[in-house]
C-alpha cells in the first residue's frame, strides 16, 4: 500500500482554510460596500423615515445536516423553535418603496433525540442578522424582499445530561442569506411573516464533508411598534 504523505496533506489542508477564509473575508468587504452605498443612496433620497423594534418566535432548521444525524440514528428531528428580536429603521422612497435596514439576534439549528435513551438534543446556531430588505405595497399591508448579513456568535451541541459541545471552530463566521415576507404595517403596530433561505454553506469542512447544501432554514413570526 503506498504511504500517506501526512505534511503534504497538512500544507494542502492549511492552503483550503486561508482561500476559504480569504474568499469570506473577500465577499464580506464586498457586501460592506454595496450596503454603504444603498443606504447613502436611500438616505440621500429619503422622503420619509420611521424606526422600531421587533421580535418573536423562530422556526429553523439545517436539513442536510439533520439528514446525517438521522442516517446515523437520531430519532424525532424537527425545527429548533427559538427567538428573534432586534431593531429596523424605514427609509421611505415614497409612498410605496422603502429600504428598511434591520439588525436582528436570532436563533437557528435543529432539534432531534438520541437514538439509544431519547435524550433530546439541540444543534445550536445563535447569528447577528443583518437583513437589508424592500419593503413595498399600500399603507398597511407590506411585502418585504432582500439579502440578509448574517455573523455567527455562538455554535454549540447540547444533549440533556450531557455537557455541551462547542462547534463555533466548525461553524463559518459569515452566512449570506434571502429574506422574503409579508406583515400589516400600522401607524404603530407590526405583525410580520418572514423566511430566511441560507445561500452559502454553515459548516466548515473540518465538521462534515464540505457540500453547499448544508444551509440554514428559518421561519419566523414577528410582532413590534414603530415610531415616526
Amino acid at each position: 500500500m503506498a504511504g500517506i504523505d501526512c505534511d503534504a496533506q497538512g500544507t494542502s489542508a492549511a492552503r483550503v482554510v486561508i482561500a476559504s477564509s480569504e474568499a469570506i473575508m473577500s465577499s464580506l468587504y464586498t457586501s460592506v460596500v454595496a450596503l454603504a452605498l444603498v443606504l447613502a443612496s436611500s438616505l440621500a433620497s429619503a422622503q420619509t423615515m420611521d424606526w422600531g423594534v421587533k421580535g418573536g418566535v423562530t422556526f429553523a432548521d439545517v436539513p442536510k445536516v439533520a439528514a446525517l444525524f438521522e442516517d446515523e440514528g437520531a430519532v424525532d428531528l424537527g425545527y429548533r423553535v427559538g427567538f428573534t428580536a432586534g431593531g429596523f429603521v424605514g427609509i421611505g422612497l415614497n409612498s410605496v418603496f422603502a429600504i428598511q435596514p434591520e439588525v436582528l439576534y436570532a436563533q437557528k439549528g435543529f432539534k432531534g433525540s438520541d437514538p439509544f435513551n431519547r435524550s433530546p438534543f439541540t444543534f445550536e446556531l445563535d447569528y447577528i442578522d443583518i437583513p437589508v430588505l424592500v419593503r413595498m405595497g399600500p399603507p398597511g399591508f407590506k411585502v418585504l424582499a432582500g439579502p440578509s448579513f448574517n455573523f455567527n456568535i455562538s455554535a454549540k451541541g447540547t444533549e440533556e445530561g450531557e455537557p455541551d459541545e462547542d462547534l463555533k471552530d466548525e461553524i463559518e463566521p459569515f452566512e449570506f442569506g434571502l429574506v422574503i415576507g409579508a406583515g400589516f404595517y400600522g401607524s404603530i403596530l407590526i405583525v410580520e411573516g418572514r423566511y430566511q433561505e441560507g445561500l452559502t454553506n454553515v459548516t466548515k469542512s473540518t465538521f462534515i464533508d464540505n457540500d453547499e447544501s448544508y444551509r440554514n432554514r428559518t421561519f419566523a413570526i414577528l410582532a413590534g411598534i414603530r415610531f415616526r
